[in-house]
C-alpha cells in the first residue's frame, strides 16, 4: 500500500489540514494522522489542477474545491497517481468511433454490391 502525506482541504474556506494520502484498488484514501479515513476519491474521478507543477494539487471531478495538495518530495505517490490516471483515461471509451466504424464498413459493402452486381 502506497502512502504519502498532504495537505487536504475540505472546502476552499476550510483551513488545511495535514493527511495520509494513500492508494487503494480503486479509490484514493485520504485520512487524518490517526488513520481515520476523511474521505474516498474514485481514482477515475480524481483531475490534477496544476499540471506538471509542484505542488501537486488534486481534486475530485466536478468539485475543485475539495483539494489535496501532494508535496514535490512526495515523487513516488505522484507518478502512481499520474500513472493510474493515465491507464483510466486510455480505458475510457471514445466517442464516434463505433460510428465511424459503422459507416465505413457499410460503404464497402455497398460498393462491394454496386461493383460484383
Amino acid at each position: 500500500r502506497l502512502e504519502a502525506t498532504a495537505l487536504w482541504r475540505a472546502t476552499p474556506e476550510a483551513q488545511r489540514q495535514e493527511v495520509i494520502v494513500s492508494v487503494g484498488d480503486a479509490t484514493l484514501v485520504i485520512s487524518n494522522l490517526n488513520d481515520r479515513p476523511l474521505t474516498h476519491w474514485s481514482l477515475a474521478a480524481v483531475e490534477r489542477a496544476n499540471p506538471n507543477e509542484t505542488p501537486a494539487i488534486y481534486h475530485p471531478d466536478g468539485d475543485p474545491g475539495e483539494t489535496v495538495e501532494i508535496a514535490e518530495n512526495e515523487t513516488e505517490m505522484i507518478e502512481a497517481i499520474e500513472t493510474l490516471r493515465r491507464a483510466i483515461t486510455r480505458a475510457r471509451p471514445r466517442p464516434g468511433r463505433l460510428r465511424l466504424v459503422g459507416m465505413v464498413v457499410s460503404f464497402i459493402v455497398v460498393a462491394a454490391l454496386v461493383l460484383f452486381w
